[in-house]
């Protein structure tokens, strides 16, 4: 039974990253002007990831609350962070991107709107912290042993290490002066936003795994 339900995630997972690779092509074959609206922010595929980021959140709170997960909720937190940090909220209500360290030294930032956000970006640099604490070494580990949920979950970080090489690519042609050219640009955003929807994708069907194991052992 737990071979059977391996197999299949094994299939699932080989289905996404071939779904994404035809993603890849057809968008490279549509016209740039196309391309562009579906690529862009706010288009089809961002909200699609902050879908996958929201749908994976709710499914960790599940198995948190379930007892299947014991992260006190770390890892469902960390997932809707990231869907809204997909929808741009780190930089939707203030006067810049919270995430950049430009944002906490500047003096048009008012000071009152900084003594509101350094607590929030506190807490969840906390939660980071902790999140990694509890799972980076066991997932290596894990990785080691050719466990069927890390091997499952690991085309995420491939994913997310691809989308930006493709997202700073751009950035160092620039400053090493190399021209870019607008079939270099579409590549870069095709690239970026296509791998950057896998990612919360891989964790859901890691997700998933974890589940229904739990359910037939």
């Amino acid at each position: 039974m737990k071979e059977s339900i391996e197999k299949k995630y094994y299939l699932l997972s080989a289905s996404i990253l071939f779904s994404l690779l035809i993603l890849v092509i057809f968008l490279f074959l549509l016209p740039e002007a196309k391309v562009m609206g579906i690529v862009a922010e706010g288009g089809i595929l961002e909200i699609c990831s902050v879908i996958s980021y929201f749908l994976g959140g709710i499914i960790a709170f599940y198995l948190s609350k379930r007892g299947v997960i014991k992260d006190r909720y770390l890892m469902s937190f960390l997932l809707i962070i990231l869907g809204l940090r997909e929808l741009d909220f780190h930089k939707a209500f203030t006067t810049m991107s919270i995430s950049s360290t430009r944002y906490y030294l500047s003096p048009k930032v008012p000071v009152l709107e900084k003594l509101i956000v350094a607590p929030i970006v506190l807490f969840i640099l906390i939660a980071i912290f902790f999140f990694l604490k509890k799972y980076t070494l066991a997932y290596i580990k894990n990785l080691i042993n050719k466990t069927p949920l890390a091997i499952i979950i690991f085309p995420s970080f491939l994913l997310f290490m691809c989308s930006k090489l493709a997202d700073s690519s751009l950035s160092m042609f620039r400053d090493a002066s190399i021209a870019i050219t607008p079939m270099m640009e579409k590549t870069a955003f095709i690239i970026e936003e296509s791998f950057e929807l896998g990612i919360p994708v891989f964790f859901i069907v890691g997700l998933l795994y974890l589940l229904e194991t739990k359910r037939t052992s």
